[in-house]
């Protein structure tokens, strides 16, 4: 029994390798420029992304050949050969980012590799449960896996060595893309190729409850796993440029500390000898005054540059949303396996959504500056409690304060602060009617407001991450959040020239502080009662 091939799906399956081959190299250099604690994230990011294309090259594929015979592909196999996908793309990531590629990692990796993807050809193959089942031509079969093997061993070369961002290197990866996409499809044909169906085979894989079936079933899964690359290289591409503009900022900062540690060392060596001169302090006063300026400079660069590439990535995801909806509407009596497919990219869009609406928003705090008035802190304490009544009245929660000064700072900014460090102290405490105190006491030029609560604590070794963006300690499905709150706090804070931090132990509560710069003329602590 003879096969056919349409050509649209024929060429649909090609394209789609060629952009999961781009992903995947893409992928690779974002695996190997990411800090330790975010390499296995990106590593299973990737491994996700890149093993959908992978599959989903193979299955479109595999919809495009037919037989004089209704064809299906039972649902748990198919499964099982993305599994494959995934596994492979995994390796993959892990082996390009190693220091050194060397012989034996890039054989060993490209054989192991090849296996995956071999894996899941034929896990594929056999998700048709044909009867008699296929035979396959050992010359053919022999084939496809040794063009498996060596396409993964130049995959892998190639990942390796493109991995830097220098100049042409887009140009050298979509060549690469192109390359391997070919190769990818090249191995699927082949094992196509080797395979032999039986006169009056029957595929018994349509008769089950989770048969996958139907022409149409190619364009969504393409248009769904498309969607989540170009996620994936939107992601890869902001965040990398993220941490390339804030390694710049850290270099600079670096470079003004130790130039101004040589200016201090030399200060105090010439005061050793014979007495600094007037010219010499102002020359000193000047170079500090300087590499402030440079150091605010940068940080503005770096928050405009977050704040447009967070206004322009919402243009990319209301079109995926827009093509999830047109899928949809196209495809009303679509089988439930589709339609869950649908709502797993909707679903991933919102989180990205949320993801970038809260960059904006820390984008935001601070733009316009800094408007220091006198207000009294009991003020700021009100305004929070007032933006928080519903959650306050649905937990039954208890502010207590003490004696409260007058400020010199930013009133709604401070607002948002305490709202933020209250929100938290009521949000970690499980138990009924939540205890949260506020305080302040004086220090030498500063006030010191403290936050303290009941709650589940803060182990000492996450107690400063905490304070970095998106770095959260717990699930979403456990305590709401996006990882942003305390970030936003730190910024208020620094934007006051003060400090933040928590002190905890587990299961007895945490206190957060901050300060705020006091003034000489500054009225004493008020007393305010609970509420």
């Amino acid at each position: 029994m003879t096969g056919t091939y349409d050509p649209a799906l024929v060429a649909l399956s090609l394209l789609v390798a060629i952009l999961a081959s781009y992903a995947a190299l893409s992928l690779a250099a974002r695996v190997t420029e990411s800090r330790d604690s975010a390499t296995l994230g990106w590593i299973v990011g990737g491994a996700l992304a890149m093993g959908a294309g992978i599959w989903t090259m193979h299955f479109i594929g595999m919809l495009a050949f037919s037989l004089p015979i209704a064809m299906a592909f039972e649902l748990k196999l198919t499964a099982v050969s993305m599994a494959y996908a995934v596994v492979a793309s995994a390796i993959a990531l892990t082996v390009t980012s190693r220091p050194q590629l060397r012989l034996h990692y890039l054989l060993g990796g490209g054989l192991v590799m090849g296996a995956g993807i071999c894996a899941m050809h034929y896990t594929g193959m056999a998700a048709m449960r044909m009867s008699p089942p296929i035979r396959y031509d050992t010359g053919l079969f022999l084939s496809s896996f040794a063009i498996a093997v060596g396409a993964s061993v130049v995959a892998l070369w190639l990942a390796f060595n493109l991995r830097s961002r220098s100049e042409g290197t887009v140009i050298k990866r979509l060549a690469a893309s192109a390359i391997m996409g070919v190769a990818i499809a090249g191995m699927h044909y082949t094992g196509m190729s080797a395979a032999q169906f039986s006169p009056g085979a029957m595929c018994l894989a349509g008769g089950g409850p989770f048969a996958l079936q139907g022409d149409s079933l190619a364009f969504v899964i393409a248009g769904v796993v498309v969607g989540l690359l170009v996620l994936a290289l939107i992601a890869s591409t902001v965040d990398a440029r993220l941490s390339q503009r804030r390694a710049v900022m850290i270099a600079r900062l670096e470079k003004s500390n130790e130039d101004l540690q040589h200016q201090v060392e030399a200060r105090e060596q010439a005061q050793a000898a014979l007495s600094q001169s007037l010219a010499e302090q102002q020359r000193l006063a000047e170079i500090l005054q300087t590499r402030s300026a440079e150091l605010e400079r940068s940080n503005r660069e770096l928050e405009q540059f977050a704040y447009v590439a967070s206004h322009d990535l919402q243009a990319p995801l209301r079109t995926v949303n827009g093509f999830v909806q047109l899928l949809e509407r196209k495809l009303p009596q679509a089988e439930g396996e589709v339609r869950e497919y649908l709502s797993f990219i909707s679903e991933a869009s919102n989180q990205m959504r949320e993801l970038i609406r809260a960059l904006l928003e820390l984008s935001r705090v601070g733009q316009n500056g800094v408007h220091a008035t006198d207000f009294q802190l009991r003020e700021a304490v009100d305004a929070a409690r007032l933006a928080m009544k519903a959650l306050i009245e649905e937990r039954g929660a208890v502010i207590e304060t003490g004696e409260l000064p007058q400020v010199h700072a930013d009133r709604p900014l401070v607002t948002q602060l305490l709202q933020n460090l209250i929100n938290n102290a009521i949000k970690f405490q499980p138990q009924s009617r939540p205890l949260v105190r506020i305080g302040a006491s004086c220090e030498p030029g500063e006030w010191v407001v403290s936050v303290e609560d009941q709650g589940i604590g803060i182990e000492e070794m996450h107690q400063k991450r905490i304070f970095q963006i998106f770095q959260r300690l717990h699930t979403s499905d456990r305590f709401e959040g996006n990882g942003i709150g305390l970030a936003i706090c730190e910024k208020i804070v620094h934007l006051h020239g003060g400090r933040i931090w928590v002190s905890s132990e587990i299961g007895k509560g945490a206190t957060f502080s901050f300060t705020l710069p006091r003034r000489e003329a500054e009225p004493p602590p008020q007393p305010l009662e609970a509420a």
